[in-house]
């Protein structure tokens, strides 16, 4: 009888191992596609940053090109001797 119980116990722990196994492996595969989500939002976050600092980068250019023309207009002519 005590042979039964063990082998009934261990089978019990049998199914609860298989079970927690399959519920691990359903949490890792889910992990994984967050990860891999976050991974592409980040991707896309980063391209969109690298987008916005040369757009101004050429706004901050353009506008210290019309300054420097505003500026030029302004310049009394030169005298030429």
């Amino acid at each position: 009888m005590n042979f039964l119980k063990t082998l009934a116990d261990y089978l019990r722990a049998l199914l609860i191992f298989t079970q927690t196994q399959e519920e691990n492996k359903r949490e890792i595969e889910r992990l994984r596609l967050e990860v891999q989500h976050l991974s592409e939002a980040l991707r896309l976050s980063i391209l969109q940053n690298q987008h916005n600092y040369e757009n101004e980068r050429h706004e901050r250019e353009n506008f210290m090109l019309r300054v420097e023309l505003e500026l030029a207009k302004r310049l009394p002519p030169k005298k030429e001797d």
